[in-house]
C-alpha cells in the first residue's frame, strides 16, 4: 500500500514538472498579463502611488508616472522636500536646501527610465524588444516560480520570479553596472490588491546582494488617470 501511495505521489510530481517544463515564455507572459489585467492597464495614461518609505525613519513618498515615459518621485524629510524627475529626456533632482536642481547621473537616469512605465515591467520589456528568456522553474520561499530573465540593450539584466500559481511577480533580481562595478539588488513584491479591476503590489522591499533590507515602501493609495501636468516632470527654471 505504501509503495502504491509513493508511486502515485511521484507520478503527480513528475506530471507537474513536465507541465512546468512545457510552459513557454509566451504562455507565462500571457498568464501574467491576464492576471494583472494588462489590457486595461494599457489604456491608463497616469498612475500615482502614495505611501511611506522606511529607511531608518518613515518618509512620506509619492510616485507619479505618465505616458510616454515620464516619472516623478517626491517626498519630505522633517518638512524638507526632495524630488527626482525624468521627462523622457532630461533628468534632475532637487535636494533639501540645495540652491538649484542638480543633474541626474547616467545610472540615475537609467533607474528613472525603468520606473517610468504605467505597464507591467515585463510588458515594457516586451514592447522594447529586450532579450527575454524563460530560465526554468525553482522553489522560492515555498512557492514554485518561473524565472524570466530580461536583458536590456546595455547589458543590464533582471530575473523575475513569477508565481507559478497566481502569475504575479514575487521578486526581481537585478544586475547593473554602476561606475564600472557590477551591482546586484533584489526587489520583493507583495500585498497585491485589486484597483479598478487591475492587480497592483502594495509592498516593496529592496535588498542588497547580501539580503540586507535597504528600504521598504508601503503603498497606501493607487490613483488612476488623474490630471497630471507635464510641467511636473520638467526642470524648474
Amino acid at each position: 500500500m505504501m509503495k502504491k501511495i509513493l508511486f502515485t505521489f511521484l507520478t503527480v510530481c513528475l506530471a507537474l514538472t513536465v507541465q512546468a517544463q512545457d510552459m513557454t515564455l509566451e504562455e507565462v507572459l500571457e498568464n501574467h498579463f491576464e492576471v494583472i489585467n494588462q489590457e486595461k492597464r494599457s489604456d491608463i495614461n497616469t498612475l500615482v502611488y502614495e505611501g511611506t518609505m522606511t529607511q531608518g525613519i518613515e518618509i512620506p513618498v509619492k510616485l507619479i508616472i505618465k505616458r510616454p515615459g515620464m516619472v516623478r518621485m517626491e517626498g519630505s524629510v522633517q518638512g524638507k522636500v526632495f524630488v527626482q524627475a525624468y521627462d523622457g529626456n532630461d533628468g534632475f533632482m532637487i535636494m533639501p536646501n540645495a540652491a538649484a536642481p542638480q543633474d541626474l547621473s547616467d545610472e540615475q537616469k537609467e533607474n528613472m527610465k525603468d520606473k517610468a512605465s504605467v505597464d507591467s515591467e515585463l510588458k515594457t520589456a516586451q514592447d522594447k524588444e529586450f532579450d527575454m528568456e524563460l530560465m526554468g522553474t525553482e522553489d522560492f520561499e515555498g512557492s514554485d516560480v518561473y524565472l524570466v530573465k530580461v536583458t536590456k540593450d546595455n547589458g543590464d539584466a533582471t530575473t523575475y520570479y513569477i508565481d507559478a500559481e497566481n502569475y504575479v511577480i514575487l521578486k526581481a533580481r537585478s544586475k547593473t553596472t554602476v561606475q564600472g562595478q557590477e551591482v546586484v539588488g533584489e526587489t520583493y513584491y507583495s500585498n497585491y490588491k485589486e484597483v479598478d479591476g487591475m492587480i497592483f503590489p502594495h509592498s516593496f522591499d529592496y535588498k542588497n546582494a547580501e539580503g540586507q533590507t535597504m528600504n521598504q515602501i508601503m503603498i497606501e493609495t493607487v490613483t488612476l488617470d488623474s490630471e497630471v501636468s507635464d510641467e511636473q516632470f520638467a526642470r524648474p527654471e
